[in-house]
């Protein structure tokens, strides 16, 4: 009978542990999400168009990038980046040329070819990037 609250026992503070260990772990990849790290990309004719760039938990260079730019807000995005992430990938979601937080006048799809190559040509010159960039979108 010793022996069986000795195992109980164990096997309680066992299972105790393992739930802190889990909690733990997933705050953890909680928190490897959590926020994204905004820059402002220049464009050739000098004006600055922001982009959110989220970065997967692990090495930090050699890593492909996921392009996504938008008229309807970055912020809105931010739920994608998990996809992404898990999958190795920088996420990269950008506001277009005046919308939100980038500058310039928003001209819908006058100046989006150059900004979307401007922007590209960027996340490739990244040291953390591979230089593989692909674009990504609904539409």
């Amino acid at each position: 009978m010793v022996r069986l609250r000795f195992i109980v026992r164990g096997g309680v503070k066992l299972v105790l542990k393992m739930t802190l260990l889990a909690t733990v772990l997933l705050l953890a990849r909680r928190l490897a999400f959590a926020q994204p790290k905004e820059v402002f990309v220049p464009m050739r004719d000098g004006a600055r168009l922001a982009l959110d760039l989220h970065f997967p938990s692990g090495p930090s260079n050699g890593l492909p990038v996921a392009l996504e730019r938008t008229p309807y807000n970055k912020f809105a995005f931010r739920p994608d980046a998990k996809f992404w992430t898990a999958r190795g990938y920088v996420y990269a979601v950008q506001d277009v040329r005046g919308r939100f937080r980038s500058e310039g006048r928003f001209e819908p799809f006058l100046r989006d070819g150059p900004d979307g190559f401007d922007t590209i040509e960027w996340l490739a010159r990244q040291p953390w990037c591979s230089g593989k960039v692909g674009t990504i979108g609904p539409s």
